[in-house]
């Protein structure tokens, strides 16, 4: 063929060779190449699954501590009403007291905690006590029952009525200072303030380490930030 140079067997079959072996030399390039996208490929989506994965944990911690704070913001909240509420309280039993010390001073004259502890503590009982402290202690073991209530053989005596009042202005005392000073309050001081009427299943949380009373406690408390945040209707249904 005029301007077509004559190409022998051979040669194109060196050319035909040498075009599929820089097809196969490409093939293996090309090969190479795809393995490497995939391999950097894949590292790309294992660190964002890191990156994900740490996120999340960082907004599970961020959660717990946000809870955490509300939890403490509500104890605190419990424990400035209760502590108002003793103190009204030890203020009032303490007018009472000098009301009805007052009282006993006709019968007694200037030693009333001695008149007493006279009058109603046997020898035994009244022996090794001396101050009044512990004279109003043994008066108390006398006129009072367990839950600090007078029995019913004195309900008439205007002493046991000081000496109640004494014994629940002790008391609460004693578990306001705890309060004050950040002591956990024991079994004890919790039964103290359930007496009084100072507090509810919601603030059983703060007077007790039990677990399982927690996640009640947790619960109701859960149910009351629910109620709180669902929307207000002015409607009411009648059946």
């Amino acid at each position: 063929m005029k301007g077509v140079p004559d190409i022998s067997t051979k040669e194109l079959g060196t050319l035909v060779g040498g075009e599929v072996s820089l097809t196969r030399l490409f093939g293996r390039v090309d090969g190479g190449l795809l393995a490497t996208f995939q391999i950097a490929r894949n590292e790309k989506a294992h660190r964002k699954a890191q990156q994900e994965a740490q996120a999340e944990k960082h907004r599970e911690a961020a959660d717990k501590d946000r809870q955490q704070a509300q939890n403490q913001a509500t104890d605190l909240t419990i424990f400035v009403q209760v502590l108002d509420q003793i103190e009204q309280r030890i203020a009032y039993l303490e007018e009472e007291m000098a009301r009805r010390y007052e009282i006993l001073k006709a019968k007694y004259g200037e030693d009333v905690i001695g008149g007493m502890a006279a009058t109603y503590l046997t020898e035994q009982e009244l022996a090794g006590l001396k101050t009044d402290e512990e004279k109003n202690y043994a008066l108390a073991a006398k006129f009072l029952d367990r839950s600090g209530k007078i029995k019913p053989e004195y309900k008439h005596l205007e002493d046991a009525r000081y000496i109640r009042d004494w014994y629940e202005n002790e008391q609460l005392k004693g578990v306001a200072h705890k309060i004050k000073s950040g002591q956990t309050l024991n079994a004890e001081d919790k039964t103290v303030l359930q007496n009084g009427n100072f507090t509810d299943t919601r603030n059983l949380r703060m007077l007790t380490d039990d677990a399982a009373t927690h996640e009640i406690v947790d619960e109701i408390r859960d149910a009351d930030r629910a109620e709180q945040a669902a929307p207000k209707t002015d409607i009411n249904f009648t059946f």
